[in-house]
């Protein structure tokens, strides 16, 4: 079975200056980090549905 490349750039971005980025790696790590957000960050996150955003 042959996968293509459209599966490939459903998980990843392709075109990070550090190479793919994957979703949940990135989620996990901007969650630990919310403490260094800016507010504007965290509305934003927030409008998309990310409860975690606005929590303490």
């Amino acid at each position: 079975m042959q996968h293509s490349n459209a599966d490939e750039r459903n998980s990843t971005d392709q075109g990070g200056p550090h190479g793919p980025v994957r979703l949940g790696t990135w989620i996990s790590n901007t969650r630990s980090r919310r403490e260094k957000l800016t507010d504007h960050q965290r509305e934003q996150l927030a409008a998309l549905g990310i409860d975690w955003a606005t929590a303490a």
